[in-house]
């Protein structure tokens, strides 16, 4: 009764948000490759209205030749530039979409004139996006229409601390908001009080926040029974801090992988699995060329008030074959560590490289080595030293590996020069 109630007041209310999580619910259901399908004719939308619409883009398409009815798949798709963070402290003025109110568009680009850092603005339909991925994401933790929602945020105002107490707006609207720019002891009772009246519910904020809540409940011995679930978007708590709210709280803790920039990429689900949100974001992994693990882009393919297309997240990460248990058909990643070794392979999967590297030093007497991704499926090996018989033993060494470890890749070795970054003719 509460959920269809909740659901009621926000179509009155014009708000589009529950609408678009019970369609984004219909969808992780779907097949891998018509996800795919369905996911690309949004970012070729997309494309068309950065071009059309944002002088960065139309120039540095034109520059490379590119239309937006070029680009006829993902491979394609990939020849656009890499968005840094740098380009878009310099060029924010050129990156905002004229489609946007005029007053708006002023107003930004004369704070980009200022050099005032400026977040990403968003348009309202993005914004509604943000908040459906963010229900969506509280499914997958078991969350539903009947349960309260609190929302840990940060007040860009010069008030901080506030809350709202839930009474009856907040408990049809189904969320708590609670503003954790100061979190004294003082406040957090507040939000311990608040949190309680709320009766079944679930935290959706900062992994820092609600492991300072976590400490203060456990210094007054306080124990809150209605917490069901916990979401950390922005990164991933870390163990301790999991582990600490966990033990406070009573409830499990998922992350839900974002940047401010584009706040929805991929949500961890019961199984401990990253799942792409390919509805909502366009995930590359780009090959290291010095092998190491993956660079994260990804596309914000909602948000049409300042496009943010393959925009290089600073994160690493490699796609996860198969299906996951949870059931759900939204394609797998994995984050992993920038030092560790990974392979690209001619069917552009990637492949581990464990301890490959070790070993061929130990191979050349601890000679320096690096290995260099030639090409999709090609791995050229770089090592300091001038022993003949050491570098025999590591041609060895690779033409098994071919055969074994490693299936659909090729080795080549080389002497490295002092810098190791070109094999020495």
């Amino acid at each position: 009764m509460i959920g269809y109630a909740r659901m009621m007041l926000h179509k009155l209310t014009s708000n589009g948000c529950h609408a678009r999580m019970r369609e984004h619910l219909a969808l992780e259901r779907l097949p891998h490759d018509e996800l795919r399908q369905r996911q690309f004719w949004l970012a070729a939308t997309f494309l068309k209205h950065a071009y059309e619409t944002v002088p960065y883009y139309r120039n540095v398409m034109d520059e490379l030749g590119l239309r937006p009815e070029h680009v006829r798949s993902f491979a394609e798709y990939s020849k656009l530039p890499v968005l840094t963070r740098e380009v878009m402290q310099e060029r924010k003025a050129d990156l905002v979409s004229s489609a946007m109110p005029r007053k708006v568009v002023a107003a930004l680009r004369g704070m980009a004139e200022g050099c005032v850092p400026a977040q990403v603005p968003r348009d309202k339909a993005a914004r509604d996006e943000t908040q459906a991925n963010w229900l969506l994401c509280l499914t997958f933790v078991g969350w539903t229409l009947a349960d309260m929602v609190v929302r840990l945020y940060t007040s860009s105002g010069a008030e901080g601390g506030s809350l709202m107490q839930p009474g009856v707006r907040e408990w049809l609207a189904g969320t708590l908001s609670v503003d954790v720019r100061t979190h004294s002891p003082e406040d957090m009772a507040k939000w311990v009080r608040a949190i309680r009246r709320c009766g079944k519910s679930y935290l959706l904020g900062n992994a820092w926040v609600m492991s300072d809540m976590a400490d203060y409940l456990d210094r007054v011995g306080i124990r809150l029974g209605n917490v069901r679930g916990a979401v950390t978007p922005g990164g991933r708590a870390s163990a301790e801090q999991r582990q600490r709210i966990m033990a406070s709280f009573g409830c499990v803790v998922h992350d839900l992988y974002g940047c401010s920039e584009v706040p929805c990429i991929a949500m961890e689900c019961t199984g401990g699995n990253l799942h792409l949100l390919a509805h909502s974001a366009y995930v590359e992994f780009e090959p290291d060329p010095w092998c190491g693990a993956p660079y994260v882009l990804v596309t914000d393919i909602n948000n049409k008030a300042m496009p943010v297309i393959r925009f290089a997240t600073g994160d690493r990460g490699v796609p996860v074959d198969g299906d996951c248990g949870c059931g759900r058909g939204f394609p797998l990643m994995r984050m992993v560590a920038a030092a560790e070794t990974w392979f690209l392979t001619a069917e552009g999967r990637y492949l581990p490289g464990g301890d490959f590297a070790p070993q061929v030093a130990r191979l050349c007497g601890g000679a320096d080595v690096r290995m260099r991704q030639w090409a999709p499926g090609e791995v050229r090996v770089l090592v300091a030293t001038g022993d003949a018989a050491a570098m025999e033993r590591v041609e060895g060494f690779c033409r098994q590996a071919e055969g074994s470890a490693y299936p659909g890749l090729s080795f080549s070795v080389a002497r490295g020069d002092d810098r190791m970054d070109v094999p020495v003719a």
